[in-house]
């Protein structure tokens, strides 16, 4: 891959970073993922590892927009995309009731009967770190995933 650079020698990136916030609506789970798609793309990510980390965001936006909201009112889910050099951020958060992290992050393989499970295992299978923190006011979810060289 070939990067363009400024006249510092940084890479031209398109930003360093960029953030949204939008409507908890799984009407809008398309448009989440459509952003981060698009800084992806403008960040110059290969299209093979842009499309594992979109996999991996699509699993968090499902899960945001069906668990990380209030029935009584919509509330918000934050995504900021962050680019170092050689690292991909995604950070996404919602406002939801939030969840027993212990409870859904087991180790190994998920039972193929339970209940859920399997999308954090599929982001760990595709991302080199994914970090879940939950409370009572919100689900944040933090994907990294190491560029090649």
């Amino acid at each position: 891959m070939v990067r363009k650079m400024s006249r510092s020698n940084e890479p031209a990136f398109a930003d360093r970073s960029r953030h949204a916030s939008l409507e908890n609506d799984p009407a809008k789970a398309s448009e989440m993922r459509a952003f981060v798609g698009s800084y992806l793309e403008a960040s110059e990510i290969p299209a093979d590892v842009s499309d594992e980390v979109l996999m991996a965001v699509g699993e968090v936006v499902a899960n945001s927009c069906r668990h990380g909201r209030a029935p009584s009112k919509p509330g918000v889910v934050d995504l900021l995309c962050e680019r170092d050099d050689d690292l991909i951020r995604i950070r996404i958060s919602d406002d939801g009731p939030g969840f027993d992290v212990a409870g859904v992050l087991r180790e190994g393989v998920p039972d193929i009967l339970s209940q859920g499970g399997r999308g954090f295992f599929l982001m760990r299978q595709l991302m080199d770190k994914v970090d879940v923190r939950s409370d009572r006011s919100g689900t944040t979810v933090i994907l990294e995933r190491q560029l090649p060289k």
